[in-house]
Protein backbone atom coordinates (compact mmCIF):
# COMPACT_ATOMS: atom_id res chain seq x y z
CA UNK A 1 0.00 0.00 0.00
CA UNK A 2 1.38 3.30 -1.33
CA UNK A 3 1.31 6.20 1.64
CA UNK A 4 1.09 9.02 -1.49
CA UNK A 5 -1.43 9.23 -3.93
CA UNK A 6 0.18 7.43 -6.96
CA UNK A 7 -1.33 8.04 -10.78
CA UNK A 8 -3.90 5.14 -11.64
CA UNK A 9 -2.42 2.17 -14.09
CA UNK A 10 1.18 2.85 -13.67
CA UNK A 11 1.99 -0.37 -11.40
CA UNK A 12 5.54 -1.05 -9.39
CA UNK A 13 8.47 1.91 -9.40
CA UNK A 14 6.53 3.23 -12.66
CA UNK A 15 3.92 4.94 -10.43
CA UNK A 16 6.49 6.68 -8.19
CA UNK A 17 8.54 7.93 -11.31
CA UNK A 18 5.83 9.31 -12.50
CA UNK A 19 4.67 11.28 -9.90
CA UNK A 20 7.69 13.53 -9.83
CA UNK A 21 9.75 13.24 -13.04
CA UNK A 22 13.01 14.84 -10.88
CA UNK A 23 12.79 11.07 -9.01
CA UNK A 24 13.07 8.80 -12.09
CA UNK A 25 16.54 9.46 -12.68
CA UNK A 26 17.73 8.53 -9.04
CA UNK A 27 15.20 5.10 -8.95
CA UNK A 28 16.23 4.07 -12.17
CA UNK A 29 19.70 4.36 -10.52
CA UNK A 30 19.09 2.72 -7.31
CA UNK A 31 17.21 0.08 -9.05
CA UNK A 32 20.44 -0.48 -11.66
CA UNK A 33 22.92 -0.85 -8.87
CA UNK A 34 20.52 -3.12 -6.52
CA UNK A 35 20.04 -5.80 -9.14
CA UNK A 36 22.71 -5.20 -12.12
CA UNK A 37 26.04 -3.67 -10.32
CA UNK A 38 29.00 -6.47 -9.20
CA UNK A 39 28.25 -7.97 -5.76
CA UNK A 40 27.76 -11.27 -3.71
CA UNK A 41 24.51 -12.23 -5.19
CA UNK A 42 24.49 -13.18 -9.27
CA UNK A 43 21.71 -10.69 -10.86
CA UNK A 44 19.70 -14.18 -10.69
CA UNK A 45 19.81 -14.59 -7.10
CA UNK A 46 18.61 -10.63 -7.00
CA UNK A 47 15.99 -10.98 -9.75
CA UNK A 48 14.76 -14.14 -7.67
CA UNK A 49 14.64 -11.69 -4.67
CA UNK A 50 12.96 -9.20 -6.48
CA UNK A 51 10.00 -11.39 -7.73
CA UNK A 52 9.45 -12.68 -3.96
CA UNK A 53 9.33 -9.55 -2.69
CA UNK A 54 7.09 -8.46 -5.55
CA UNK A 55 4.78 -11.50 -4.99
CA UNK A 56 4.32 -10.74 -1.40
CA UNK A 57 3.68 -7.06 -1.90
CA UNK A 58 0.92 -8.46 -4.59
CA UNK A 59 2.57 -6.40 -7.62
CA UNK A 60 1.74 -8.62 -10.81
CA UNK A 61 3.18 -6.76 -13.10
CA UNK A 62 7.00 -6.29 -11.25
CA UNK A 63 6.58 -10.10 -9.93
CA UNK A 64 6.41 -10.81 -13.49
CA UNK A 65 8.99 -8.53 -14.80
CA UNK A 66 11.52 -9.59 -12.18
CA UNK A 67 10.67 -13.09 -12.67
CA UNK A 68 11.31 -12.79 -16.28
CA UNK A 69 14.18 -11.77 -15.58
CA UNK A 70 15.27 -14.51 -12.93
CA UNK A 71 14.18 -17.05 -15.37
CA UNK A 72 16.43 -15.87 -17.92
CA UNK A 73 19.80 -15.53 -15.49
CA UNK A 74 18.62 -18.89 -13.45
CA UNK A 75 17.85 -21.26 -16.69
CA UNK A 76 15.13 -22.12 -14.82
CA UNK A 77 11.07 -21.88 -16.04
CA UNK A 78 7.91 -20.53 -14.77
CA UNK A 79 6.64 -23.18 -13.30
CA UNK A 80 9.80 -23.35 -10.92
CA UNK A 81 8.98 -19.41 -10.14
CA UNK A 82 5.63 -20.57 -8.95
CA UNK A 83 6.93 -23.06 -6.53
CA UNK A 84 9.26 -20.86 -4.99
CA UNK A 85 6.47 -17.98 -4.28
CA UNK A 86 4.52 -20.49 -2.68
CA UNK A 87 7.64 -22.49 -0.62
CA UNK A 88 10.86 -20.64 -1.05
CA UNK A 89 12.46 -22.35 2.04
CA UNK A 90 12.20 -25.46 -0.07
CA UNK A 91 12.91 -24.68 -3.70
CA UNK A 92 16.40 -24.28 -4.60
CA UNK A 93 17.72 -21.52 -6.90
CA UNK A 94 19.71 -23.22 -9.57
CA UNK A 95 22.43 -26.15 -9.66
CA UNK A 96 25.22 -23.33 -10.43
CA UNK A 97 24.44 -20.85 -8.08
CA UNK A 98 27.40 -20.44 -5.95
CA UNK A 99 25.43 -19.61 -2.63
CA UNK A 100 22.48 -21.44 -1.26
CA UNK A 101 19.26 -19.75 -1.57
CA UNK A 102 18.90 -16.38 -0.39
CA UNK A 103 15.07 -16.62 0.25
CA UNK A 104 14.57 -18.01 3.16
CA UNK A 105 16.35 -15.48 5.36
CA UNK A 106 14.87 -12.87 2.95
CA UNK A 107 11.10 -14.93 3.70
CA UNK A 108 11.68 -14.78 7.40
CA UNK A 109 12.54 -10.98 7.48
CA UNK A 110 9.59 -9.84 4.95
CA UNK A 111 7.22 -12.04 6.71
CA UNK A 112 8.19 -10.38 10.02
CA UNK A 113 7.61 -7.09 8.37
CA UNK A 114 4.21 -8.34 7.20
CA UNK A 115 3.06 -9.30 10.60
CA UNK A 116 4.10 -6.38 12.60
CA UNK A 117 2.13 -4.10 10.09
CA UNK A 118 -0.49 -6.08 10.32
CA UNK A 119 -0.38 -6.20 13.80
CA UNK A 120 0.05 -2.47 14.37
CA UNK A 121 -3.55 -2.10 11.53
CA UNK A 122 -5.43 -4.11 14.54
CA UNK A 123 -4.19 -2.08 17.35
CA UNK A 124 -5.48 0.94 15.14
Amino acid sequence: MAHINLPEGLPGIRGPMALRLETSKPLNELAEVLLRSNNTLTRGERELIATYVSYLNDCFFCQNAHGALAQHYLGCDIEQMDKMKINPEATPISESSKHSSPLPLVYKKVENKLLLSRLKKQKG
